[in-house]
């Protein structure tokens, strides 16, 4: 090796000792030199085209400081950001920015302008105490690439939590429980399938269902524990199959309905309604038998009207009494016809018949015979 070849490679290795540089080692703050520009708390606008951080280039590094509030960083023309810290040549190529949140609470949102314009879906969240990378290209019309939030496949190991909107356009499985503090809106024909799980609503939550949807339930019971309202001009169903389904009010709970009818839209004969109470009807209601609809009283159940002043009466067929049948003192059974199944008439202390008496049998007690 001569001279002039020694001296040639002293000086090489010379400038490049000279140029190396610690990749990603900044200085932090607003003045001359730093490395990585110390943004202000709340909103922050940077024309990277100009001399606008704190008068010199900004730097391609910018830093949250002790936030008080959620703070928005606007990187302007990125694509002619000069080099340097006082030059006036623009980049050209690709070159990245990093943008660090150092906050425990607050968010950072990183968004773009073109010459002064908003770029349309161009922006990006760096959330507490994280950071982000993106990068930007001559040409580019200011944008910024950041990381992309498509995933192929993800799995979280520990708990999450979901601050926005989540959009799911396949099928998602979730083995384990999942809570919801905002809303799920379920579009299309797209529905929750739970395999053995249960959904549980939380304290004073709501389960609002709206539209045309139907809402139904598996076999097994279901529980209803608070007040159920059914909307005017709707009804409530029972179609059990074979027509077995009924309503059974457990406990001292009532039945109590308004003015409107009870009717059965079965095919004769109606099936039986069974009351294991009193049943009560208001003021001014009554109780109507339509077709050969009738009331079975079983057991020692009694038809008992000692309270009211109201008549009875019956239809135009057979009325038969089959057991003992008392008329009280200073009332009168009034008949144009009384056939007797049974052998007398026994008398009380009154006239109580008058018309005519037809008997199989002796003892009929009259006015004169007593």
């Amino acid at each position: 090796m001569n001279q002039s070849t020694a001296q040639t490679d002293d000086a090489t290795d010379a400038h490049s000792a000279s140029a190396r540089r610690l990749d990603q080692l900044w200085t932090v703050g607003t003045t001359v030199g730093v490395g990585c520009f110390t943004i202000a708390d709340g909103s922050n606008d940077y024309n990277v085209g100009s001399a606008a951080c704190n008068s010199l280039n900004c730097p391609s590094c910018f830093i949250t400081p002790s936030l008080t509030q959620h703070s928005t960083l606007i990187i302007d023309s990125c694509d002619s950001h000069y080099w340097g810290i006082t030059g006036t040549t623009a980049r050209s190529g690709v070159w990245m920015y990093t943008f660090i949140n150092t906050h425990a609470t607050y968010k950072l949102t990183v968004s773009t302008k073109n010459g002064g314009s908003a770029i349309a879906g161009n922006t990006f969240i760096v959330p507490a105490l994280s950071s982000i990378t993106a990068y930007c290209k001559t040409g580019g019309a200011g944008q910024l690439y950041f990381p992309s939030t498509t995933l192929p496949q993800l799995t979280v190991e520990g708990a999450a939590t979901l601050s926005s909107t989540l959009a799911v356009s396949g099928t998602s499985t979730l083995s384990g429980a999942v809570g919801l503090s905002g809303a799920l809106t379920m579009s299309g024909a797209n529905g929750i399938t739970m395999n053995g799980g249960a959904l549980t609503v939380g304290s004073n939550g709501n389960f609002v269902q709206s539209g045309t949807g139907t809402f139904s339930t598996g076999t097994g019971a279901v529980s209803l524990n608070g007040d159920v309202t059914v909307a005017t001009t709707k009804s409530l169903e029972l179609a059990g199959s074979g027509g077995s389904g009924g309503i059974t009010i457990a406990g001292a709970g009532n039945f109590v309905m308004g003015t409107g009818s009870i009717s059965s839209t079965s095919p004769s004969p109606a099936p039986a309604v069974t009351f294991a109470s009193n049943v009560v009807l208001a003021s001014g209601m009554g109780l109507t038998l339509a077709g050969a609809g009738g009331i079975t009283m079983g057991g020692s159940g009694a038809f008992n009207m000692g309270s009211s002043s109201g008549a009875f009466t019956s239809g135009t067929g057979i009325v038969s009494l089959k057991g003992a049948t008392t008329v009280a003192s200073s009332k009168t059974l009034s008949t144009p016809t009384l056939s007797l199944a049974t052998a007398s008439i026994t008398c009380g202390y009154t006239d109580i018949i008058t018309g005519s008496v037809t008997t199989p049998g002796s003892n009929l007690c009259t006015d004169s015979g007593r």
